[in-house]
């Protein structure tokens, strides 16, 4: 659950629905004209977190992966 985010309008050409992280503080996902930038978020079954905070304890090693 996303709890808060923000959107950029940027050109890009990663297919929607793709993850970018640097593994240290940003999550970015890409829709067709932009990307959700996720500043909090909850996993499930988790407490609710700033994304540097889910980061630093979860590795999310396939950059790109499309969900």
């Amino acid at each position: 659950k996303m709890y808060r985010c923000e959107k950029e309008y940027v050109r890009h050409a990663q297919v929607p629905g793709s993850i970018f992280t640097d593994n240290k503080s940003l999550i970015h996902i890409y829709t067709e004209d932009g990307y959700l930038k996720i500043h909090e978020l909850q996993i499930q079954g988790k407490r609710r977190m700033t994304t540097k905070e889910l980061l630093n304890g979860f590795n999310m090693l396939d950059y790109g992966k499309q969900i």
